[in-house]
């Protein structure tokens, strides 16, 4: 009885704890959830290994992330081999592995991982060409040099800007709820878009952009299709309908770029910027609102005016009325790929294909079928 209870208060992984104290010859991975005791399962390995005279303590290497953390490492680890010490049985070989444990301690490599690299770097000055007495910079140190280095750059770029300086200045600042106002600053973006490049430093590969990519072209194509959707539907039979009022920005956008384009004016870099607007509302259309686009009740016809009853004698009944004619069909919009050459879009807007010209486009029928793409 006593000996099941015991093995029932054995906590779930304690198949896995055991592996890792005693599986001393093998590499594991050992993946757990915060707190759930993988600091301490870690010391007491180390602690089996310097016992079992497997490694000196000199010899083993233990990093974590922050300075915290590997304080904490180091305390702990320097606790339970002064207890393992203590418990060993005197004049031992254990005892004698343990006590030079504890008296080399401070060689071993218990620190961060840049810690241990800077250590590895001081080592070997000469091979790695690096002056030995270099310093690791703290996490503000760098952000100050950054920041110094950074201001040093923008200012030679606002002399001349570079293409992806160009384009990403001209795109539009958006200030969230919450949100400082300098926090979506086009010098701002640029400035985290640096930040982000540091982490890529040692890739020092040039960026490519897709074989077969054209900027020019995808943006006049892109044009052509948002010109033709808002010639469709600029006039709208209900002007109150979600789906004609949730459009609204991209007959805006064609209201600003066709006058330029007209003239043969060419703003690239500006017309990329608005298309990226339009992207960041993509979800304004996949919301799922109900609109007065899907079910339109007919009105109800206005009640007749009593008539006199009719003689008692008479049985004639009131012939039924005729089935309504069948309505005409609706016209349907496709503005995806299959339909964004110019032959359709004329066909479309001429009505040479049998259905009727765009001019009446209905938003608010209740059979109409709108697909955007």
């Amino acid at each position: 009885m006593t000996s099941s209870a015991a093995v029932e208060r054995r906590p779930a992984d304690d198949a896995d704890r055991r592996l890792i104290a005693e599986a001393l010859a093998a590499t594991l991975v050992v993946e757990a959830a915060a707190g759930t005791g993988k600091t301490t399962e870690l010391v007491k390995r180390i602690v089996r290994l310097v016992q079992t005279g497997l490694a000196g303590i000199d010899a083993i290497v233990a990093v974590t992330f922050s300075e915290k953390a590997a304080g904490e490492l180091k305390l702990r680890l320097r606790e339970e081999l002064e207890r393992a010490r203590l418990d060993a049985a005197p004049g031992s070989e254990e005892a004698g592995r343990l006590e030079r444990a504890v008296q080399k301690f401070e060689e071993a490599h218990v620190s961060t991982i840049h810690g241990f690299c800077a250590d590895l770097l001081r080592e070997r000055p000469v091979e790695a060409r690096i002056d030995p007495s270099f310093a690791v910079l703290t996490e503000g140190q760098a952000g100050r040099l950054f920041d110094e280095a950074f201001a040093d750059w923008i200012q030679r770029q606002l002399d001349g800007p570079s293409e992806g300086v160009r384009r990403s200045l001209r795109r539009t600042s958006f200030r969230r709820f919450g949100q400082d106002e300098d926090d979506d600053a086009p010098i701002e973006r640029l400035k985290r878009a640096g930040r982000d490049l540091l982490e890529w430093r040692d890739h020092p590969r040039p960026w490519t952009r897709p074989s077969g990519f054209h900027r020019d072209g995808q943006v006049d194509h892109l044009l052509d299709a948002i010109g033709a959707f808002s010639q469709m539907s600029a006039t709208p039979t209900n002007s109150r309908d979600t789906l004609y009022r949730d459009t609204e920005p991209i007959r805006r956008v064609w209201a600003d770029v066709q006058p330029l384009r007209a003239r043969g004016f060419e703003d690239y870099d500006g017309w990329e910027a608005a298309l990226c607007d339009l992207a960041a509302r993509q979800n304004d259309l996949r919301k799922g609102k109900s609109t007065t686009g899907t079910a339109t009740p007919a009105p109800a016809p206005a009640t007749p005016a009593a008539k006199p009853a009719a003689p008692a004698t008479s049985t004639a009944k009131t012939p039924p009325a005729p089935p309504a004619a069948p309505a005409a069909p609706s016209q349907v919009l496709d503005l995806s790929d299959a339909k964004n050459d110019e032959a359709a879009r004329q066909e479309v807007l001429s009505g040479s294909s049998g259905k009727p010209a765009a001019g009446g486009f209905d938003f608010g029928g209740g059979a109409t079928d709108t697909k955007a793409g």
